[in-house]
């Protein structure tokens, strides 16, 4: 028998996801019963916190839909290209400006039937509890739980630890504490790898003001990502800056960093940077750098390097930007190099910018090498819009490459929008490269949308091409139709795809999604895609859940070979509340037959107290037998309307053809604490 031990995971349980303002506490939570879920007619509604950076920060879904999709900030809506870009195929949206701490956005999107997929980063739910602020400072705890991912339900990681700010009349101090559980390396990491902290202030001096901060992440610290800290990452700096006068000032800062994990563990940095910045007036800007870099390689070389440069920035001429800069650069490794580039950014109408760019750079690893990018972007009139775009390179050792490219977008009517581009590049051994993608979108009723798209690319004489359409039918609010048609050629290979979905839900207690795909490879043969998923509810009493999938694909678009059902089962027999479930997976290819059936039992105890007791059984068949049986025991309690704290312990025993393996028995018990409003 083994012991497992005990893990702490810090989870955030939500029925609705909001900002309250109460007393001096901020919890933050989720509206839906579940992050990300999709309603009757495929709306989803994520929840994104700010941590103090622009992105990217993941969704529930891939591949939803574009239109009507919806990002609100405190109320406040955003609008696309302006304030965020979202990325629809890997789910990512990022914004224009630094998302600060604890902001919350609500971002809502509609899936698409047989294309949607629930994206393989599970949800992120942070916690913060603010235990003083007043004028002088403030002292909050922080708490974050993560589900690494989502198909994965015990890959979750948690992170607490304490936050604050101490105010004076010139300066301030801020600080912050940390230690994580779960996450890789977690298991054999002391607390000193799975700890970050981090310590910073300012303070002023008459006209000079002093910065300093220290950071340490462990090398198993795993809340990295999210708070912005790394891992594996000791790091120290300096600053102090000085205005000497109205249009003048200097500023000096000194920078250590050292990794501690990964390919760069043992990677040193040492940088000393000076910079000066005359404004002679406020539309003018010089500025003058010198800086050194002694750095350390992991492997223990150290290579010294020294750069100088200038920038010179203007907007003295209406609607004209003027920038340029030179550089030289000296490194004991690489030896000597010099740059060049100048560039304008005019906007000579309202309808019009052009942005013209020009480099020079001279070292081993390109010789003397030109560079020319020019790009004009044009909006006549709200129905359309034209970018094109031109870049050259021309250098002694890599040869001469050239990109063209014009792209237009057209909305001729309200319901009909068309879209274009174009691309040729050229490269140093006279390899023509070329892009074409064509797209049409058009709602001709509201209870209808058609999509059509055709790419073509290749190189010389070699050339993929994609055709497809789609037809999405809304004939109610509670049914869906989709119909689509993809042609795809790579090479020799053939691909046609024909997409059939539909999803109802003709009464609030049944809800019915099925899709097939019907796939034809030239001169080869390959499976078809159908699932069938049910929700039926007659009563808060009763809920009976199945689904049937076969042959689905990854997101990379590869056949998976399997089969699988499931079936589940949720009632209550008076007080007591019972959950039971059965999953089948056939991996037909590798002759392995998996299973797993589970019991759940829920009964109250002791008022605000609720005991759980259950099973899981698990076995695979195929060339050998092998199997599972887990036992849970817990019990959780309400404290008030806001608090709950819950205990589980698990026993699991692992079976060889049918023979109990006593070295493997594992026992495991968790603690969490949840909120809920």
């Amino acid at each position: 028998m083994r012991l497992v031990g005990y893990r702490f995971v810090l989870v955030l349980s939500v029925a609705a996801f909001f900002a309250a303002i109460m007393a001096s506490c901020h919890v933050w939570a989720q509206t839906g019963s579940e992050l990300g879920a999709v309603d009757s007619i495929g709306g989803v509604t994520d929840i994104i916190v700010g941590r103090n950076i622009r992105g990217p920060y993941s969704l529930s879904w891939t591949n939803f839909s574009s239109d009507n999709v919806s990002v609100v900030i405190n109320g406040r809506s955003l609008k696309k290209g302006a304030d965020y870009n979202i990325d629809i195929e890997k789910g990512l949206i990022t914004f224009n400006s630094v998302l600060i701490n604890d902001a919350i956005v609500r971002v809502s999107y509609r899936t698409i039937p047989s294309k949607s997929k629930k994206a393989t980063a599970g949800s992120s739910i942070p916690i913060s509890l603010n235990l003083h602020d007043s004028g002088s400072g403030s002292l909050k705890m922080m708490g974050l739980y993560s589900q690494g991912d989502a198909k994965k339900p015990d890959s979750g990681k948690s992170v607490i630890g304490l936050g604050g700010d101490r105010k004076w009349q010139k300066g301030k101090l801020d600080s912050m504490l940390l230690i994580s559980q779960g996450g890789e390396n977690a298991d054999t990491a002391d607390m000193w790898e799975r700890a970050a902290m981090k310590f910073g202030g300012d303070t002023s001096l008459g006209k000079i003001k002093v910065t300093g901060s220290y950071l340490h992440s462990g090398q198993a610290f795993s809340g990295g990502k999210e708070y912005g800290t790394d891992v594996g990452k000791d790091q120290l700096s300096f600053g102090a800056a000085f205005d000497a006068s109205k249009n003048v000032k200097a500023s000096a800062s000194f920078r250590s960093s050292e990794d501690t994990v990964g390919k760069n563990k043992g990677v040193r940095s040492v940088i000393n940077e000076q910079k000066v910045d005359y404004t002679p007036e406020q539309s003018t800007k010089f500025s003058l750098m010198h800086s050194t870099n002694q750095l350390t390689a992991a492997d223990g070389k150290r290579d010294n390097i020294e750069s100088s440069g200038l920038q010179l920035t203007s907007t003295r001429f209406k609607r004209v930007t003027l920038r340029s800069s030179m550089i030289q650069k000296f490194s004991d490794s690489t030896g000597a190099e010099q740059g060049f580039s100048a560039g304008v950014s005019a906007k000579p109408t309202d309808q019009m910018n052009l942005d013209i760019n020009y480099a020079t750079l001279e070292n081993k690893a390109v010789g003397q090498q030109a560079s020319t990018d020019v790009k004009v972007t044009a909006q006549p009139n709200k129905q359309l819009a034209v970018q094109a775009g031109y870049s050259g390179v021309d250098s002694t050792v890599l040869g001469a490459t050239t990109k063209t490219s014009v792209a237009v977008q057209a909305t001729p009517m309200p319901n009909l929008q068309i879209k274009g581009a174009v691309s040729d590049t050229s490269d140093a051994v006279n390899n023509k490269g070329y892009q074409r993608d064509l797209s049409l979108s058009s709602t001709p009723f509201e209870t209808a949308k058609f999509t059509a798209v055709f790419s073509q690319k290749g190189v010389n004489d070699l050339d993929d091409v994609i055709k497809g359409a789609e037809l999405q039918l809304t004939p109610s609010k509670r049914t869906k139709l989709m119909a689509g048609y993809k042609y795809t050629e790579n090479g020799a290979r053939v691909l046609t795809v024909h997409d059939y979905a539909a999803e109802s839900k003709p009464w609030d207690f049944l809800r019915i999604v099925g899709n097939y795909r019907q796939r034809d490879l030239q001169a080869s043969e390959i499976a078809d895609l159908s699932s069938l998923s049910l929700e039926l509810a007659p009563s808060k009493l009763f809920a009976l859940t199945g689904q049937y999938l076969s042959n689905p694909e990854t997101k990379e678009g590869v056949i998976q070979s399997f089969t699988s059902t499931s079936l589940g089962l949720k009632t209550r027999i008076g007080t007591v509340g019972l959950e039971t479930a059965y999953n089948q997976k056939d991996q037909y290819t590798l002759d392995l037959l998996t299973d797993e059936r589970s019991l759940g039992l829920v009964v109250p105890v002791f008022g605000h107290g609720k005991l759980t007791t259950g099973c899981k059984l698990g076995r695979s068949m195929g060339v050998s037998s092998v199997g599972s049986r887990t036992y849970q025991l817990g019990y959780s309690h309400s404290i008030g309307s806001d608090f709950s704290l819950a205990l589980n312990s698990y026993y699991t025993q692992y079976l060889q053809e049918k023979m109990i393996q006593p070295d493997k028995t594992e026992v495991s018990t968790e603690l969490s604490l949840g909120a809920k409003f």
